[in-house]
């Protein structure tokens, strides 16, 4: 049995009707015999609105002291356990069976940093014994664990870095990154109509995009991806197109024959 992993993000999440949408791609591929992993990310703005809360309470806008670390952590988790548990309920209102993952359910393990936290390793048994009962496996994004068993946070748009690091654990041949777009474009298509989808990119050239300022995808995922050669297939979560490939070399792409002397 092939197994998928499904990402989807916040603004995919947005909203009941869009949550609903999301649900019904993810029941299709299980019908389809696959075992799905569907990562989720918090609803659109939750985490920001989570953040600004924090500040207005203790007062400050960079917090570093560790006991504050620690339970803004706790607090930015909310979000994604948000995503997963209404996630759940509705696929199994409308008769697929789904069970919710947080971080200490998935065994996502992190080292000890509490904001930017590096995924040690995945305990796969939890997950496992959902997927051999038929379920869909709901795992919060951006959410680990500590070897003390302390909510961690993997930063900004983590919940890549969650379904990229699931995928290596539980060997997929691709990793799915829904989102509000269609792909990668060569330049923004909401400010420039004539942009063009990029069908096949190198994680070296999505890195660029990323470190020139496009709004692509979080660095470390992308460095990750590219170092446990996981495929990405970055695609729109409201249209069944094809996105953007993205692995180490383009299709029909050859090495160079270096010319004898």
């Amino acid at each position: 049995m092939k197994t998928i992993i499904m990402k989807f993000g916040g603004y995919s999440l947005a909203e009941i009707e869009k949550i609903k949408i999301a649900a019904g791609k993810a029941a299709s591929a299980g019908k389809k015999g696959n075992a799905v992993i569907l990562v989720l990310s918090a609803p659109a703005n939750i985490t920001n609105d989570l953040s600004e809360l924090a500040k207005r309470t203790i007062g400050i806008n960079n917090p570093t002291k560790k006991p504050i670390q620690r339970e803004l952590s706790a607090l930015l988790t909310a979000g994604e356990q948000i995503s997963v548990s209404l996630m759940a309920m509705f696929l199994n209102k409308q008769g697929t069976k789904a069970a919710s993952f947080n971080a200490w359910q998935a065994q996502i393990i992190t080292n000890n940093a509490h904001d930017q936290a590096k995924i040690l390793k995945i305990k796969t048994k939890n997950i496992k014994k959902a997927l051999k009962k038929g379920l869909i496996a709901v795992v919060a994004g951006f959410q680990g664990i500590n070897k003390l068993g302390e909510i961690t946070t993997l930063g900004r748009g983590g919940s890549d870095l969650t379904a990229i690091a699931l995928s290596k654990a539980f060997k997929a041949e691709i990793c799915e990154l829904y989102t509000d777009v269609k792909g990668i474009y060569t330049t923004n298509p909401s400010i420039h109509p004539k942009a063009k989808k990029i069908k096949h990119i190198t994680y070296t050239e999505l890195k660029e995009l990323s470190s020139c300022g496009f709004e692509v995808r979080q660095l470390k995922s992308i460095d990750f991806a590219k170092t446990h050669k996981i495929k990405l297939h970055i695609r729109s979560a409201f249209h069944e197109q094809a996105g953007t490939i993205v692995s180490f070399k383009k299709p029909g792409s050859r090495k160079k024959i270096p010319r004898r002397a």
